[in-house]
């Protein structure tokens, strides 16, 4: 699911990480007769620099454990915490996802986002929630259609520095182009996103502009082109 990379969870919930390093350990394995992987569990260890860090050190790392389970080909689960320094206080993440292949044309996913922190200023607690709901339908091998529906709930302005709740929704169509006598894939896609932004108190500043004029919403139009190699 390209489309979860740009989602509410992905940009607001989860932290950016400057460097670091992922360490995987399997734990159990099966193959089938072809020596392709039908089920496994693994587990995660990482270890990151800094919290929200995309330029230079924020004082200390972000470790993170978590727990992968491939239960058949079709169905695979995952959970990882997240646990690092952001400023004078703490902050940590639990992230649970899951894929599943219903049939070879569609894909389902879920995304839940259960974060904590503390108030840069007065150190109080701040907790943060996401939920994101995946779906991608391929009736052709050269078009798919990709769906995405988010809730995102900043309790205490954490994430966003505005207490809101921000709802979101995109469809996208994205055709593949092949050619044997050229390598790769060619993506050629567009997309089409409502964001609306509610539980807001009055007099906070509204997250999206129309023209100059502060609004509830916001709709985007995204058209986008990609070379993919090798294909698969």
């Amino acid at each position: 699911f390209r489309s979860i990379t740009r989602g509410l969870n992905n940009t607001l919930s989860e932290p950016f990480f400057h460097a670091g390093a992922e360490f995987f350990l399997r734990l159990s394995e099966t193959e089938d007769a072809a020596h392709k992987v039908t089920s496994y569990r693994e587990i995660l260890l990482g270890a990151f620099n800094g919290w929200d860090s995309t330029l230079g050190h924020e004082g200390g790392p972000t470790f993170a454990l978590g727990y992968t389970q491939m239960v058949n080909p079709s169905f695979t689960y995952a959970g990882t915490y997240l646990l690092g320094k952001e400023g004078d206080g703490v902050q940590g993440l639990l992230n649970l996802n899951a894929a599943w292949t219903v049939h070879d044309s569609l894909n389902l996913g879920v995304n839940l986002d259960l974060g904590h922190g503390n108030d840069a200023e007065t150190q109080d607690p701040t907790l943060w929630f996401g939920l994101g709901l995946y779906q991608q339908f391929a009736p052709v091998s050269w078009f798919n259609l990709a769906a995405r529906e988010e809730v995102f709930t900043d309790r205490d302005g954490a994430r966003t520095s505005t207490e809101q709740t921000l709802l979101s929704a995109a469809l996208a169509a994205n055709f593949l182009i092949r050619h044997e006598d050229v390598p790769g894939t060619f993506g050629l896609g567009a997309e089409i996103r409502h964001d609306e932004s509610v539980g807001r108190e009055e007099g906070d500043a509204s997250p999206f502009l129309s023209g100059s004029d502060p609004t509830n919403g916001n709709t985007t139009f995204t058209l986008r082109a990609s070379w993919r190699y090798p294909s698969e």
